[in-house]
């Protein structure tokens, strides 16, 4: 805010002297704050995205960085999985900059399988089966058959089966009953 202040001097002699500045009194510029850390979102499957997800305030602007290990491989806030990333690690970096400092949020590391081995998906709803599925690295297809064992509308099972290693990416049915 602004402030009138009144000075007055006097010296030996009772002579006085006042004066009265108007003095601004300006707060400290806040720091860009990380109110949610950066997470990595998205399915861990070669020739998909990723995207950097991070909460900051006070900050004027900020940047993303992708990283394999220590090497930084992408700029962007989302992130194209490539071979070379197979059974590596990803983590996403936010730096944020702002009148009153800098704060950086690293992501939790995620794994980019180089397989995936199919996991068990029996009684799943479809939804839940595919997130799964796509977790470890596989893609899916749903087919709808007849069976028994399970709900109507829950997976019966895959193909290939629960526990068969496959490439990362490789096509997993799911069988879901009608």
């Amino acid at each position: 805010g602004t402030y009138t202040v009144v000075l007055r001097a006097t010296d030996a002699a009772g002579n006085t002297t006042e004066t009265t500045p108007t003095i601004a009194v300006v707060a400290p510029a806040a720091s860009p704050v990380v109110s949610r850390r950066a997470r990595v979102v998205g399915s861990p499957i070669v020739a998909t995205r990723l995207s950097c997800q991070a909460g900051v305030a006070n900050a004027t602007s900020s940047t993303v960085s992708w990283r394999r290990g220590t090497k930084v491989i992408a700029t962007t806030a989302t992130y194209r999985i490539r071979a070379a990333d197979l059974g590596k690690r990803l983590v996403c970096v936010v730096s944020a900059t702002g009148p009153g400092g800098s704060v950086t949020t690293t992501s939790v590391a995620r794994t980019v399988p180089a397989r995936c081995t199919v996991p068990s998906t029996r009684g799943m709803t479809v939804t839940a089966a595919r997130t799964r599925l796509a977790n470890y690295g596989c893609r899916s297809r749903v087919v709808r058959v007849a069976g028994s064992g399970v709900a109507r509308t829950r997976v019966l099972g895959s193909a290939p089966v629960r526990g068969r290693s496959v490439p990362n990416g490789a096509i997993v049915t799911v069988r879901v009953r009608r």
